[in-house]
């Protein structure tokens, strides 16, 4: 059983779904242009034209791809852009609903090859904590995608302790996927607000958990980390050193690199040598596939790093030794 940890899915009826932050900013999922000229928008920053409209929704294609590449089953996540956490709670909870109902709507079509993670209103705790119960006991989506942060909120905020304790107890998967990343403003040419944000983003996100107790209060959450944990893995010598040093990081009873392993990342850091890194560092059962569709920072090829990079019985744990991180009530027979 190969799973993907890390695919996206938006309904085709989602595609044009969007709303007014309270800044004017259009959040959501925007189109400009048809078939093969069609733009996905969102927060006004152009996504590029790598991904078309179908490529979200199109299960007979998703299928196909899986075939070729040996994928036997993807966990299903809407694109980061459609949380909604900048409107109040009560308006992004319908927007919210819907997507998990679409998306439990495909794990009951085909349960054998998808999975889902539904979305919850984070900015309002409390009516994310029901949603979690909705989405998983009555859809039976497998948890939740959450953003790096909650508006102004880091993931360590104690406004977000029903999130934790909701999903603590249904041993969710949880995805963390950046979106908003530090520096925005810097980081408009080359692309870097995706190339350099997004990992940094994630680095931080993962320094709140760490840090700030959230893993260790709730063991039995399945965090995984996007695109590698982005720079985490990378800098965690630097907290170690800081652990030992800084009075600021006096409270960890355990350091931070055992704190890291804790945790799960995805296998997408595009490059032999750095999956070599990661899975010398965490351990083959700390590193999910994840594919990250239809994004052109995804992969359609998701094993072709693994021969090189991996051993054999390193490339079996990653590749098939995960089914365990999905909760024991759903079927993967």
């Amino acid at each position: 059983m190969i799973i993907d940890f890390h695919a996206h899915y938006l309904a085709r009826e989602h595609l044009q779904m969007h709303a007014r932050a309270p800044d004017g900013r259009i959040l959501g999922s925007r189109w400009r242009g048809e078939g093969q000229e069609a733009i996905l928008e969102t927060g006004g920053i152009p996504l590029g034209s790598a991904c078309r409209p179908e490529d979200f929704y199109d299960l007979d294609a998703r299928l196909e791809l899986l075939a070729t590449t040996g994928v036997d089953l993807q966990v299903l996540s809407p694109p980061p852009f459609m949380a909604f956490y900048e409107l109040a709670g009560s308006e992004a909870a319908p927007l919210l609903r819907e997507q998990n109902e679409a998306l439990a709507a495909v794990v009951r079509r085909y349960p054998r090859s998808f999975h889902g993670l539904g979305l919850a209103p984070l900015q309002d705790p409390e009516r994310a904590a029901e949603e979690i119960a909705y989405l998983m006991d009555q859809l039976h989506l497998a948890g939740i995608e959450i953003l790096t942060r909650v508006n102004a909120w880091n993931l360590d905020a104690p406004e977000l302790e029903p999130v934790w304790q909701a999903l603590d107890a249904r041993q969710a998967l949880v995805l963390i996927h950046p979106l908003e990343v530090l520096g925005a403003e810097r980081l408009t040419r080359y692309y870097l607000r995706n190339l350099l944000g997004n990992p940094a983003e994630t680095a931080f996100a993962l320094a709140s958990l760490l840090f700030g107790g959230v893993v260790e209060r709730y063991p039995q959450i399945r965090f995984v980390a996007a695109h590698g944990g982005g720079v985490a893995p990378f800098v965690v010598g630097r907290w170690q050193h800081g652990a030992r040093v800084r009075p600021e990081l006096a409270h960890l009873r355990q350091t931070p690199l055992d704190l890291l392993r804790r945790l799960y990342v995805d296998s997408l850091v595009h490059g032999a040598e750095p999956l070599r890194y990661l899975v010398t560092l965490l351990g083959a059962e700390r590193v999910v596939l994840g594919t990250d569709l239809p994004f052109d920072m995804g992969t359609r090829a998701p094993t072709a790093l693994f021969g090189a990079a991996l051993a054999p019985q390193e490339r079996q744990q990653l590749l098939s030794g995960h089914a365990d991180l999905l909760p024991a009530r759903l079927d993967l027979t």
